[in-house]
């Protein structure tokens, strides 16, 4: 499985892909990929909430970095606890 995942970065790193066309790949090498038993059962202690919440992120991000672009100014700060995360958002004004 390391060689699996070794090719998979190594072809990330070559092609340079970005956020979604790497999330495409994986996606499509996961739909290819017979899993074993152990595989599934790994998978299985894993919560798919985390992978919600990195993409959610990667969305804020994209969007604060098309507002910068811009020349607007914004902060971007989220942090974890044991409730759950806390993500917060400035966007300053232009006087």
């Amino acid at each position: 499985m390391q060689l699996y995942y070794t090719g998979l970065l190594n072809l990330v790193v070559k092609e340079k892909l970005d956020i979604i066309a790497t999330e495409e790949l994986i996606l499509e090498m996961l739909l290819q990929h017979t899993f074993t038993d152990e595989d599934i059962a790994h998978r299985a202690k894993i919560k798919l909430f985390f992978k919600d919440i990195s993409l959610f992120e990667n969305t804020l991000k994209e969007s604060l970095n098309v507002l910068k672009q811009t020349g607007i100014d914004t902060k971007y700060i989220s942090q974890e606890d044991d409730i759950g995360y806390h993500i917060a958002i400035r966007i300053v004004k232009n006087h």
